[in-house]
C-alpha cells in the first residue's frame, strides 16, 4: 500500500507563484480531486473543498487565525460550492499545512452530500490548533497526561508498531480507559511523590470493563529539573514520526485538545518517574460503576481508592510484559 506521503507535496503551496484565486487552483491530494490549494492577494494561503452541487453560503467561525466560508461559483456552466479556508496569519503556515492535510485525509471518505458538515465538525475539533488557548490544564490533567505519555513513549511504541500504538492510546479521545489493546485495557493513574497513595476515580464509567481484562497502572512521579516535560515527550514523538504523515496526523489530532490548553509552564515542567504498581480490576475489586448504580438519576460519581488496601489485587510492576502480551 503506498505511503500517505506519496499523495501530498511537503508544502502544497511552495510551487504556487501566482495569487490568482478563485480563477486558478492546484490539486492538493492525489487520492481525491475535491481538495485544492491556491493563493489570494498578499500571498494568503487558500485551501478549499469543491463539490459539484450548490449549498447555502455561510461564514464559519471555528478556526482561529483563518477565514472559513462556504461560497458558490459557476464554473464552465456548472454550479459548484466551495468550503474555503484562508490563512490570515502567515506565521502559522507550518501548522496550516498539517491541519489541511489532516482535513483532506479525514474527509476523503465523505460523500459530496456530507463532506461540508463533516468538515465543520472536524474544524471544531481543531479549533485551537493554530492559536492555542493556553488556558491551562488542571493539576490532575497535567500529571495524568505526563503519566499517559510515559506509558505510551516508554512501552507502547517500544513494543508495538507506531500506528498501532497510537490506536491503542484512547485516553485523549475521552474514552473510559487510557489504553486498550486486544483483550485488555489499562487505566493509568499518576500520583506525585508526597501526595497520599489514593487512586482517584473520576466517573462511573472509568472502571467499567470494555475488554476481558482491566488493569490500573498506578504511576508515582516527582518534580525535578533532571526529568522530562510533556513538551519533551511531544518533541521526541514529532521526531519519531518524521516521514510518517499518517501517524503524525493522527497523533497531532489526538493530543491537540490537551497540548493547546496547557500553559507554557505546564508544557515545560519536568517530572521524573519513580515507581509503578499494577492492579487487576476483577469482579471483586472495590469500585462503583454504572452497572452497579441502579438509577439513571445519578449522573456522575467521583471517589478515591486507598491503594494500601488493594494488596489482594496487586499483580506486580512489569507493565512491559502486560503490554507485550496484550
Amino acid at each position: 500500500m503506498p505511503d500517505l506521503e506519496e499523495f501530498f507535496q511537503d508544502d502544497p503551496w511552495e510551487l504556487i507563484n501566482e495569487a490568482d484565486y478563485p480563477e486558478r487552483a492546484f490539486s492538493f491530494y492525489g487520492r481525491d480531486d475535491r481538495f485544492w490549494a491556491a493563493k489570494k492577494d498578499q500571498n494568503q494561503l487558500v485551501f478549499f473543498i469543491q463539490i459539484p452541487i450548490q449549498v447555502n453560503t455561510e461564514i464559519i467561525e471555528s478556526l482561529s487565525g483563518t477565514l472559513v466560508e462556504i461560497v458558490n461559483y459557476e464554473i464552465d456552466n456548472s454550479n459548484v460550492s466551495r468550503l474555503v479556508i484562508t490563512l490570515e496569519e502567515i506565521e502559522l503556515r507550518e501548522k496550516f499545512i498539517i491541519l489541511t492535510k489532516a482535513l483532506a485525509y479525514s474527509l476523503s471518505s465523505q460523500s459530496n452530500d456530507s463532506i461540508f458538515q463533516s468538515a465543520k465538525k472536524e474544524l471544531g475539533e481543531w479549533s485551537n490548533f493554530l492559536r492555542p488557548s493556553r488556558k491551562g490544564l488542571s493539576r490532575e490533567e497535567h500529571i495524568g497526561l505526563w503519566g499517559e505519555l510515559y506509558v505510551f513513549t516508554e512501552f507502547m511504541i517500544a513494543l508495538h508498531p507506531l500506528t498501532d500504538a497510537i490506536k491503542y492510546w484512547i485516553g485523549p479521545d475521552q474514552k473510559k480507559q487510557d489504553f486498550t489493546l486486544n483483550d485488555l485495557a489499562i487505566e493509568t493513574k499518576t500520583t506525585m511523590s508526597g501526595d497520599s497513595a489514593r487512586i482517584q476515580i473520576s466517573s462511573l464509567e472509568q472502571l467499567d470493563k470494555i475488554t476481558e481484562k482491566l488493569f490500573i497502572s498506578h504511576i508515582f512521579i516527582n518534580e525535578t529539573d533532571d526529568g522530562k516535560s510533556i513538551e519533551d515527550y511531544f518533541n521526541e514523538l514529532d521526531d519519531l514520526m518524521s516521514g510518517d504523515l499518517e501517524s503524525q496526523i493522527k497523533f497531532t489530532k489526538k493530543i491537540s485538545r490537551f497540548k493547546n490548553r496547557a500553559t507554557e509552564e505546564q508544557l515545560n515542567k519536568k517530572f521524573f518517574f519513580l515507581d509503578l504498581k499494577i492492579y487487576e480490576v476483577t469482579d471483586n475489586f472495590p469500585k462503583i460503576t454504572r452497572l452497579e448504580v441502579d438509577s439513571n438519576a445519578i449522573l456522575n460519581v467521583k471517589y478515591s481508592l486507598d491503594a494500601q488496601q488493594l494488596g489482594n489485587f496487586y499483580i506486580g510492576d512489569d507493565i512491559q510484559e502486560l503490554i507485550r502480551n496484550g
